[in-house]
């Protein structure tokens, strides 16, 4: 609201970055019915009152579309150029290691952590696993490392580049792309994940660009399929392929400034 009055009292103009349909995560998050009405309202004037829309996603596009007819896509986006795997790709060896990217300190992100300390004793003892970020809820494991917060994008893509291969166990689906899948595909890794971690990631297929399984199989496949050296090199590659075609900073932010400069009037 406060943007809002400015904007009218300066002549600000607004572009809202939709990264997702704040009521529909409420809902999934388990919000009281009063609690996504507020969110529901909130959004509405939000999005109806801003000058144009960015959305994130073709979900985000649609839903928001409604209540604003200037809104555009423009996928999330990561500097691929930056984002590129730094070291061998994969290492065939008797042992792989699993990240899993925070940080872990909100309820949501809570949930993979879960999923490892509920699962460690079922993944195959060759496996190892590097908690990625903030992370204050730590258990005593030699088969778990913690980075903790990493000081630069530089020492993210470095400690990406160790790793053979990410996890994603989301439980709890938030309603546009997550960067912590977008990012490690852009360094050529193979994720895998649940259909609740997908939601908002478009022209991206399970089996071809990343392995999507239910919750209760996610440990098995993992299992079965990490030390299959040639199909994560493939899953990989394609990753990266759909990262450069979709969602890379090259294609995308072009079209970003073109809305800017035509809501500025430049």
């Amino acid at each position: 609201m406060g943007i809002y009055l400015a904007s009218r009292i300066r002549r600000y103009k607004v572009i809202y970055e939709a990264h997702g349909i704040l009521s529909e995560e409420a809902k999934e998050q388990g919000c009281c019915k009063i609690g996504v009405k507020l969110r529901h309202s909130w959004e509405r004037f939000v999005v109806g009152h801003s000058d144009h829309i960015v959305a994130l996603s073709p979900n985000i596009l649609e839903f928001y579309r409604s209540y604003n007819s200037e809104i555009d896509l423009i996928p999330v986006f990561v500097d691929d150029a930056l984002f590129i795997h730094s070291g061998h790709r994969g290492s065939e060896t008797h042992s792989k290691s699993l990240g899993l990217i925070g940080p872990f300190d909100d309820v949501r992100q809570k949930s993979t952590l879960r999923f490892l300390y509920g699962n460690i004793g079922n993944f195959d003892d060759r496996l190892s696993f590097v908690v990625v970020g903030r992370c204050n809820e730590r258990i005593e494991d030699k088969r778990i490392q913690y980075t903790g917060y990493l000081e630069s994008v530089k020492d993210y893509v470095a400690q990406l580049s160790r790793l053979d291969a990410v996890l994603v166990p989301e439980g709890v689906a938030t309603s546009g792309p997550l960067n912590k899948i977008i990012e490690p595909m852009s360094c050529s890794l193979p994720i895998f994940t649940t259909p609740k971690g997908i939601v908002g990631l478009y022209w991206v297929e399970s089996g071809k660009d990343i392995l999507v399984f239910d919750e209760d199989i996610l440990v098995d496949k993992v299992n079965e399929l990490i030390f299959d050296d040639e199909l994560m090199r493939e899953v990989g590659k394609n990753a990266r392929k759909a990262v450069e075609e979709h969602y890379s900073e090259r294609v995308n932010e072009e079209r970003l400034i073109r809305i800017v400069e035509s809501v500025a009037g430049t």
